[in-house]
């Protein structure tokens, strides 16, 4: 198994009409998100204003959370979705897509062939993080919103705003002791496919 950490310096932001976005991972690694030719696609927003329309992404499937304040989007012939901290939406990404509210969001795209899941926890101090058996997961990616985790294997604790992944899965892998190390808030990404 390869246990990897990267820092907020190791991340691209660039500005977008409605705020920036943060690209945390992206992979395979020579893939862009301009040519969308990746098969996932890890990334932070801001968004700023009151009222944006996401761009069009053809052929892809996004999951959408929202980490800090609210939005409201609204799929054009689809569904409307009433989102708050830790709560998420699923959506095509050709779909006409508007977002109402001011809000940091994390955002998993995919495509054709992988999928994930993504979860919001919080972890009081000496808590353990609970992730799914390798068998049942490609990489499996905790980003640190707030707070520390200690992982056993890896060179050094996991800050806030940094990425910790799990990935190259032998039969035999047993998943390492993930510890919050005071009260900390991780997302959870599990990659299929």
């Amino acid at each position: 198994m390869n246990i990897q950490v990267s820092g907020p310096s190791e991340f691209t932001t660039t500005s977008w009409a409605g705020g920036t976005t943060t690209e945390l991972m992206i992979y395979p690694q020579a893939s862009s998100y301009k040519a969308l030719d990746f098969d996932f696609r890890l990334s932070i927003a801001t968004v700023n204003l009151e009222k944006s329309v996401f761009t069009s992404l053809p052929g892809i499937f996004r999951t959408l959370m929202v980490l800090d304040g609210s939005l409201k989007l609204v799929h054009e012939g689809h569904h409307t979705a009433q989102l708050k901290k830790f709560e998420s939406d699923h959506f095509m990404g050709n779909w006409i897509t508007t977002s109402f509210g001011q809000a940091t969001d994390f955002n998993l795209m995919t495509t054709q062939g992988t999928q994930g899941t993504v979860t919001g926890l919080r972890l009081a101090p000496e808590t353990y993080v609970e992730l799914q058996e390798p068998a049942n997961s490609k990489i499996i990616i905790c980003y640190v919103l707030r707070g520390a985790l200690e992982v056993e294997g890896a060179p050094s604790t996991v800050e806030a705003g940094a990425l910790l992944s799990l990935s190259n899965f032998e039969i035999n892998d047993k998943m390492p002791a993930i510890k919050a190390l005071n009260d900390t808030e991780v997302v959870v990404v599990h990659i299929q496919g």
